[in-house]
């Protein structure tokens, strides 16, 4: 589905709600792969979904979510929303408009998992969540810990002099946003891992360009990488892990930390 615009609820590119059957031994799920879904103009005033896979081990694989303009609350590239699920290698792409959540990928349950999901934000607004992938998660010994992880963000075009204006400065910036669903804890938290965990495992965080990035006291979740190069560590104030990666608290002059 491309060039939505208008007023409305939710935008789906593709859709399965397939149930998960055995049949002499072979295993059938639900599928919504290779999918597209693109606003450029209007209010999507719920979700915009690549694609959207409802159904025990559903897989949501290769999808795509595209905002050029209007105004989404949340994007999802690919989402699996039930038991076994799977989201692998789907996009979600901002060059335009006001987003409040953006994710390459998401699953719903603990063992499912999300993994190998981009982002690219490149233009327009995002003021809430930019992750690779969504995933929960419960800390309880017995329970089952799926990975998702191997997915990440870029905020910037692969040709720097191609960037747009964009506003990212207010964002969370996740490879994966892993969410606290343990019984025991009230709502559904932030969950944060040690940075050598397998949980984040690949994550990754490309910058390309400074425009709409820094304010001052800005704070990103991220190892932070120029265009082929590493900031120089020693440039930030380290001062905490957050969800894995070094969260770091910038002066707002990423050029100035950037080798070359």
């Amino acid at each position: 589905m491309t060039g939505v615009v208008g007023k409305i609820k939710k935008v789906i590119g593709g859709y399965t709600q397939a149930p998960y059957t055995v049949s002499n031994d072979v295993e059938t799920a639900g599928v919504a792969a290779g999918n597209e879904a693109v606003v450029y103009g209007g209010t999507v005033s719920e979700g915009l979904y690549g694609g959207y896979a409802k159904g025990d081990k559903g897989k949501a694989r290769s999808n795509k979510a595209i905002v050029g303009g209007g105004s989404v609350t949340t994007v999802y590239g690919g989402i699996a929303t039930e038991n076994g699920g799977e989201a692998t290698e789907n996009k979600a792409e901002i060059y335009g408009g006001t987003v409040t959540d953006v994710y390459g990928g998401a699953v719903d349950k603990v063992d499912a998992a999300a993994t190998k999901n981009p982002v690219q934000v490149r233009g327009g607004t995002v003021t809430g969540a930019i992750a690779g992938a969504r995933a929960v998660y419960d800390t309880t010994s017995t329970a089952t810990h799926t990975l998702s992880n191997g997915n990440n963000v870029m905020l910037g075009a692969e040709e720097p002099t191609r960037a747009l204006d964009m506003n990212v400065a207010s964002a969370s910036i996740y490879g994966t946003d892993y969410r606290d669903v343990t019984p025991t804890v009230t709502g559904t938290p932030e969950l944060t891992f040690d940075s050598t965990s397998d949980q984040i495992k690949d994550n990754e965080l490309t910058v390309t360009t400074t425009r709409g990035i820094c304010e001052e006291g800005s704070q990103f979740r991220f190892v932070y990488l120029c265009p082929r190069r590493q900031f120089r560590e020693q440039r930030y104030d380290a001062h905490a892990h957050r969800d894995g990666r070094i969260w770091y608290s910038l002066e707002c002059n990423i050029e100035s930390c950037c080798e070359g």
